[in-house]
């Protein structure tokens, strides 16, 4: 585990993911360049989704326009686009334009949730998360076969759960780095 401090002060762990797949050698594993988690509604504060990505963003040293793909939380087709919004990954109001364009599609120049989602899984609530960086370690690694982003070397996956006070009781957004 590596160790090093972000332009806001905050520690960011780097984490060899290679323990999730054990048959995976360590040279072609991706790493965690950033996990963070936000818990609760903040009155007057942007959603917990927002403060997550915007944490892990700031931790991990870049941009949402680095993002090669994403897999975002989508047990519905409109929260997709919210997320990809309250992400960075567009701008507020921007997400439909996204979608319209085929810019999430695989192929697009955000491909967005190409594993098809949570809803093409059954949304198996415990196993969503572990779903969608097992995806994005695929991704990195080159072996998605015919649902392969070109390119992709960096990715994004974002979870949120539960209600508070109309906001996400939790969110996390994690960010991996590989060299496809």
């Amino acid at each position: 585990m590596r160790e090093r401090s972000s332009p806001t002060g905050m520690t960011a762990r780097t984490l060899p993911t290679a323990w999730c797949a054990p048959s995976i050698s360590r040279t072609s594993a991706p790493e965690t360049t950033v996990s963070a988690l936000v818990s609760g509604a903040q009155a007057g504060s942007p959603s917990a989704i927002a403060r997550a990505a915007s944490a892990a963003f700031a931790q991990g040293g870049i941009a949402p326009g680095d993002v090669s793909l994403a897999e975002v939380h989508d047990p519905t087709a409109p929260q997709e686009m919210l997320d990809i919004e309250a992400i960075g990954l567009a701008a507020a109001g921007g997400a439909v334009g996204l979608v319209d364009d085929g810019a999430t599609t695989l192929g697009g120049r955000l491909p967005v949730n190409v594993s098809g989602g949570l809803t093409s899984r059954g949304h198996p609530v415990g196993a969503t998360g572990v779903a969608q960086i097992v995806e994005l370690t695929r991704q990195l690694q080159g072996r998605a076969g015919r649902a392969q982003v070109d390119g992709a070397r960096i990715a994004l996956a974002q979870m949120a759960g539960g209600l508070l006070g109309g906001d996400s009781a939790v969110a996390a957004v994690h960010i991996l780095a590989g060299d496809a």
